[in-house]
């Protein structure tokens, strides 16, 4: 599933919502990269997650559950991605990937990203010119040589220090006349695996304008590469 896509219909309030009702299940040992490349419907019976095939291809639980998950597979129904985030306020979960131990209750940005080199992370932006009134979280994502997976967390979105300094390397320099037009030709310049994003100069200038004391928003992921 497009993360955009996804991220769009959380910022919307369509996949999000409040259970009186919930069930227990087994988000820790879940959400581990050991539950990549496993057959999910073995794994949703073993951990309780009541994971249902979907229209759009992959795998999610009802809101009858604290954390929502949304699973991708390959044509075989092995896991190729999860994603977590809240059903309610009710969703706590701890995990460990690519080097980082991460729990939902007390990890925050600063502790991510002390846990990580700096050759594995990069920021990624939500949106370059986010609608009026609508704000989308950016991404970062630690991706490590030695793992086949990576692993991706919710931050606050839409930095305007970060963008204005990669639109201003990549495309150029900014007036009051032009910002959008360079925002636009920089979202067309860049993509998820644009090797821009592995900039020494772009990663630490996003780790200097992000508020690394806050809590990562709200989903964690992790998928195959």
């Amino acid at each position: 599933m497009n993360r955009k896509i996804i991220a769009l219909s959380t910022a919307l309030g369509l996949s999000m919502s409040m259970s009186t009702t919930t069930i227990a299940a087994d988000y820790n040992q879940f959400l581990s990269p050991s539950s990549l490349g496993k057959d999910v419907k073995a794994l949703s019976s073993q951990y309780k997650l009541g994971l249902k095939k979907q229209s759009w291809g992959g795998y999610s639980n009802s809101e009858a559950y604290d954390c929502m998950l949304n699973v991708e597979v390959n044509s075989q129904g092995r896991i190729n991605s999860i994603r977590a985030e809240p059903n309610n306020e009710k969703c706590r979960f701890k995990t460990a990937s690519s080097g980082v131990t991460y729990n939902t209750e007390s990890t925050k940005i600063i502790d991510i990203l002390n846990q990580a080199n700096i050759d594995s992370i990069k920021f990624l932006p939500g949106c370059f010119n986010c609608p009026s009134g609508l704000e989308l979280a950016d991404n970062l994502v630690i991706s490590r040589p030695q793992d086949n997976y990576y692993t991706e967390f919710e931050i606050e979105g839409y930095n305007n220090e970060y963008l204005r300094f990669m639109g201003t390397k990549l495309i150029g320099s900014f007036n009051q006349n032009n910002y959008y037009s360079i925002m636009d030709k920089l979202d067309a310049k860049l993509d998820s695996d644009s090797p821009e994003y592995n900039r020494k100069d772009f990663k630490l200038k996003a780790i200097k304008s992000y508020d690394l004391q806050q809590h990562p928003w709200s989903y964690y992921k992790i998928g195959l590469k």
